[in-house]
């Protein structure tokens, strides 16, 4: 057994799983997961897959893709205010299975492929809330890579696919991309999320699909706690300390999983509603409490998806 903490009052800042006894009301007090759940969005105006998503769930991004007549692949940009998504000014350059980053109104599309998964891109696009330009290249040209960045002159690119598997992470500073420490596991088809100083590289492929989880400091990757179920294609949202992973590729072609992580471990929580795999998320600054897919195979989806995952609660134990 264990010991359970008597305090005056409740802690200041309980984590999940915490039990404790407050002396002053006399009661069994604790920290619970809250619940959560999909729910339908607004339809996009150009149905897509293979598209990279930046900001937030009721602020984002959807950028190029492959669209209809199969395969052409777009440089359609279009934006999202929590119910409706809104024609913006277009990408310089077409592309698929590109990597987003930063917010609504100052975003990077990076690297990619155009026009089919043999011309690869080195080409980085700013968008200042208006228009598109672009900036100097990354060092790696890539497809299927992660990324990470709250605003655009802060973010990273790691992983992706270049004919192998790659493991190199490069850090833009708003003005030029420097090489710095590799992931663990080289890959490509994965999925990253978070900020420059605390980002997250779930699963993806190497030729089969994994499970491997790391996390970024600012400085180096630590491998961590496996997701349940290996994957390639899907999307995250969150940091190190609270994270959501979604959709993807999983034998049959496509997967409805969503797994929540609350720092310490991965948990399978509500499906989403429509499988799909190769979509935009909205992953920047979200968590495991906020999240979206966009778009996806197969069919070039038109259909959105919002999470609300109700936060942490501090709950009375009783005798019932």
């Amino acid at each position: 057994g264990f010991t359970i903490q008597t305090i005056t009052g409740d802690p200041p800042a309980p984590i999940k799983g915490q039990v404790w006894y407050n002396t002053t009301s006399n009661v069994l007090k604790g920290r619970i997961s809250g619940a959560g759940a999909w729910a339908s969005g607004g339809a996009t105006n150009t149905g897509r897959d293979s598209n990279a998503g930046a900001g937030t769930r009721d602020a984002a991004l959807s950028m190029g893709g492959r669209s209809t007549p199969h395969p052409t692949v777009t440089a359609n940009v279009e934006f999202y205010d929590g119910s409706t998504w809104t024609e913006q000014a277009n990408l310089n350059q077409q592309r698929q299975l590109a990597a987003g980053s930063g917010s609504q109104t100052a975003a990077l599309c990076i690297s990619g492929s155009y026009p089919g998964s043999g011309d690869l891109l080195t080409n980085n696009e700013e968008y200042n809330g208006t228009s598109w330009s672009e900036d100097n290249n990354v060092n790696t040209a890539r497809r299927s890579a992660g990324s990470a960045g709250t605003s655009a002159p802060a973010s990273l690119l790691f992983a992706g696919r270049n004919g192998g598997y790659y493991g190199n992470t490069e850090s833009w500073n708003g003005t030029s991309w420097t090489e710095v420490n590799n992931v663990n596991t080289a890959r490509g088809y994965i999925s990253g999320a978070g900020s420059q100083t605390d980002a997250i590289l779930v699963a993806g492929s190497n030729g089969a699909n994994q499970s491997l989880f790391e996390t970024w400091d600012g400085t180096s990757w630590t491998e961590t706690t496996n997701i349940n179920t290996a994957r390639s294609s899907a999307v995250s949202a969150g940091t190190s300390t609270g994270a959501l992973f979604y959709g993807g590729n999983v034998p049959p072609p496509t997967s409805t999983l969503t797994e929540s992580w609350n720092g310490t471990a991965w948990t399978e929580i509500a499906d989403l509603s429509q499988s799909r795999y190769d979509f935009a998320g909205a992953s920047c600054t979200d968590s495991n409490t906020a999240a979206l897919a966009v778009g996806g195979y197969p069919a070039y989806m038109t259909t959105t998806e919002e999470w609300d995952g109700a936060p942490a609660s501090t709950v009375t134990f009783t005798s019932s």
